[in-house]
């Protein structure tokens, strides 16, 4: 296989095995500039990034992909060892070039965690914080050296916007700074909680696509399995923060976590009017939630106190996305918006109570 790299020159696989060979996987400087030289790198001089699709970003995707992929049957063991945060950065910005979300943030997540391992042993183990792939997490685009400040800009105008929404419909303030002083930087490290807040991200860009496909579709209708796979992931970020929180050996689930007074101390539900019973749970059948019912009290959702309205939606959303892709339903846009932000205001109203 051949390709061309920024510079212009055409390499070979056999080529850039024969440097690999010779690469001493202790030399960070040396494996960057390997990999900075056989990479095909990205074009970074367009305001829009869906520009770079006439740049053939897929293509350079899969180079790198190749590139990794040829090394490591090489020489595992090198592999393992060598710095490889420059070919997953480049790979998790092509890959959002081309709308693979989930790939895009796999591979930042990455990089992060080669960088984390570089600089663990320096005199600054904190320096991978400055890294591209941490400023990409941190949707940190203000500094001058920032790489794929394009990409970082459109997700953080993403999540402002619902930063937005959220404040407006809970009364809450909270601002990116906080997000991200707050509830990312401290927590950085921990590989479970990046998997979740690059969950978080994906949810969010999703949403944008499936937008997309729900203005585009036959008037026929199509599968809404894309629809709720998303709402379900949505669903599984905040059932996930609720057992970091409230988990133990004998709560494992949503329901048992909504159950707890704590849970509904601090996220603001069950009381007053409705001490009874929440909304989640006042309005569940005996038998169990299903997509057409929890559409069908949405009406009635409306009406009441906007946190029980969320929460209820998260929970009924969890139990029905998770069992069954075949329901009998469609979506129209303005009705998977409302499910979308009801899930996504979950989310943030517990980071804002909780964490923050």
């Amino acid at each position: 296989m051949q390709w061309q790299t920024p510079s212009g020159r055409i390499v070979t696989t056999d080529e850039m095995l024969n440097v690999y060979s010779e690469l001493n996987p202790l030399d960070r400087d040396g494996c960057n500039n390997f990999f900075s030289t056989f990479g095909p790198g990205n074009i970074s001089s367009v305001s829009d990034p869906f520009m770079h699709l006439a740049n053939r970003p897929y293509e350079r995707l899969l180079v790198y992909e190749h590139i990794l992929h040829e090394i490591m049957a090489t020489d595992n063991a090198k592999f393992n060892q060598i710095h490889k945060g420059t070919p997953y950065f480049f790979i998790s910005w092509l890959a959002f070039t081309v709308k693979d979300f989930e790939k895009a943030i796999f591979y930042m997540d990455s990089a992060i965690s080669e960088d984390i391992r570089a600089t663990a042993t320096t005199a600054n183990p904190n320096g991978w914080q400055t890294t591209p792939a941490a400023r990409f997490l941190l949707l940190d685009e203000n500094q001058p050296d920032v790489v794929a400040r394009s990409i970082i800009h459109i997700i953080s105008t993403e999540f402002t916007n619902q930063l937005s929404q959220f404040n407006n419909a809970t009364g809450a303030n909270m601002q990116l700074v906080q997000f991200r002083d707050s509830f990312i930087t401290p927590n950085m490290q921990d590989n479970s909680f990046r998997s979740i807040i690059s969950g978080l991200y994906v949810y969010i860009m999703e949403y944008r696509d499936r937008t997309y496909m729900l203005r585009l579709k036959s008037s026929q209708g199509g599968s809404i399995e894309p629809f709720l796979v998303h709402l379900f992931k949505g669903c599984l970020i905040f059932e996930s923060l609720l057992k970091l929180e409230y988990g133990s050996d004998t709560r494992n689930t949503m329901g048992d976590y909504l159950s707890t007074l704590q849970l509904r101390s601090d996220l603001e539900i069950g009381q007053g009017n409705y001490s009874a019973s929440p909304v989640y749970r006042r309005d569940q059948p005996h038998s169990r939630y299903t997509l057409p019912i929890i559409l069908g009290l949405l009406t009635r959702w409306r009406n009441e106190d906007y946190k029980e309205k969320i929460i209820a939606i998260s929970y009924g959303i969890r139990n029905t996305a998770g069992h069954d892709l075949s329901w009998p339903v469609t979506f129209d846009e303005i009705t998977y918006q409302e499910v979308y932000e009801g899930i996504l205001h979950s989310i943030l109203w517990f980071i804002w109570r909780v964490k923050i």
